[in-house]
């Protein structure tokens, strides 16, 4: 048989497809790639499938009854909620643009890496007070927003533009004259409550709009710590001040202060130049953040106060689980930037996790009697990554990237009752990250079988 797939309304040119029914194009299941799993969630195609059966027969169905799929909702797949308090979150849509209209209990989708992708992290606060740029105004010399501050020896500066740029919210500063000084800074406000000892992210997105920028000869995002002393202290990260999407153009850092730090600080970008140098140049800049944290994550737009985003937590939904819990199973993860250390990939409701990253990020680890630990490979944080792990009674076995699996004799930890993707247990921290792709066996699949199917997205 055939059928016809009409391109558009009324007459025109139509698409036969020989032998191909209706049911077998909706049931994308089916496919033979896929005929060894149990349940499958597709993030980046927006489409999922479990067991047939139902949940309760799940445990102790025999392997080949739970390759009978049926399609389903995320939510039948998983149970993605938010904890803590927070304003509304933000993401990336299908069409490039930044947006902060999240609000609580809704599954975050970000298209930042150029596909759709499940995003989940960990709750944080921006402790700046007007990421937004609120207070802004274009004229000569225009108003900064509300307070920041900018200043350079020698030269007029002045707000020339203020806007959205793919959704975010910037304000153009332009530097024009003679410098008499070798630097000139842009301030984002100053912060208070900063812990001693503690570890700090700092980000912000800035790019050139106009002019040169061959007059710098450094361009660096800082974080100014005061100390107890009187003295201050700076975290810093240099970058090249350049044209291009404003998206592209985020500058970040980490490091801890010191255990003198009196708890303020501000955050700015500073430019070096020469003394006497001719500058005329306009930097965009937007969203800026400074975080409690080693990595900086998704953007808060705050605007009169600091303002916190809650944390997301993905547990899988009680088909799916079930399927962890027999004695025999299979596992594959596919994601992206996870950038937490230690990051538990599928956790448990007990410290042990399934699937784990290395404090470097650079091996998986299942934890259990004994630890077993992948061989070193990139860092989860730079690229695509794919993880798996299969079990049986007679032991584990662990891959990633399409390298040939390790394994050992020992069992995976046995408290599976709950189990959860990207984060340790219902209260312990998120996997902050991407995730593109998981997918389920209801056995301990051969390690030829774990390996191709550990291959990023």
């Amino acid at each position: 048989m055939s059928v016809s797939l009409a391109t558009g309304h009324g007459a025109g040119p139509a698409l036969a497809l020989p032998g191909l029914s209706r049911r077998r194009r909706r049931d994308w299941f089916a496919a033979p790639d896929f005929a060894d799993l149990a349940a499958i969630a597709d993030f980046n195609g927006d489409r999922y499938a479990i067991p047939a059966l139902p949940a309760e027969r799940v445990p102790s169905a025999p392997a080949a009854a739970l390759l009978a799929k049926r399609a389903c909702g995320l939510a039948e797949w998983l149970e993605v909620s938010t904890r803590g308090a927070g304003g509304l979150r933000s993401h990336v849509g299908a069409d490039g643009a930044w947006r902060a209209d999240l609000p609580a209990g809704i599954a975050r989708f970000d298209w930042s890496n150029g596909r759709r992708q499940l995003a989940l992290n960990e709750a944080a606060t921006n402790l700046l007070a007007n990421a937004s740029g609120t207070g802004a105004a274009a004229g000569i010399p225009g108003l900064l927003p509300t307070g920041w501050f900018a200043l350079a020896a020698g030269l007029s500066i002045g707000v020339v533009r203020t806007g959205f740029e793919d959704g975010m919210p910037f304000v153009d500063l332009r530097y024009r004259g003679v410098s008499s000084a070798n630097f000139g800074v842009a301030s984002f406000g100053a912060v208070t409550g900063i812990a001693p000892a503690s570890t700090y992210s700092l980000s912000a997105y800035c790019r050139l709009v106009e002019g040169s920028a061959s007059p710098i000869n450094l361009a660096s995002l800082r974080f100014r710590y005061n100390l107890a002393d009187g003295a201050s202290t700076d975290i810093a990260v240099a970058f090249a001040l350049a044209a291009g999407p404003l998206r592209t153009g985020r500058v970040t850092a980490a490091d801890k202060v010191s255990l003198g730090a009196n708890g303020t600080g501000s955050l700015f970008l500073q430019f070096n130049w020469a003394v006497g140098a001719a500058l005329d140049f306009t930097v965009r800049l937007a969203l800026p953040q400074l975080e409690l944290g080693g990595f900086a994550s998704p953007a808060i737009a705050t605007a009169g106060g600091s303002q916190g985003r809650p944390g997301e937590v993905a547990a899988l939904s009680p088909a799916v689980a079930a399927l962890l819990r027999r004695p025999a199973a299979s596992i594959v993860i596919r994601g992206q930037s996870m950038l937490r250390a230690d990051g538990v990939l599928l956790g448990l409701d007990e410290p042990a996790a399934l699937l784990r990253a290395s404090q470097s990020r650079t091996q998986l680890v299942s934890d259990g009697a004994a630890s077993l630990v992948s061989g070193s490979g990139r860092d989860l944080a730079a690229a695509s990554w794919a993880a798996g792990l299969a079990f049986d009674p007679a032991g584990r076995s662990l891959a990633r990237d399409g390298a040939s699996p390790v394994g050992d004799a020992h069992p995976p930890p046995a408290g599976r009752g709950g189990v959860w993707l990207a984060g340790a247990g219902p209260g312990g921290p998120v996997a902050d990250g991407c995730y593109d792709w998981v997918g389920i066996a209801p056995v301990r699949l051969a390690a030829g079988r774990l390996a191709q199917l550990c291959v990023p997205a």
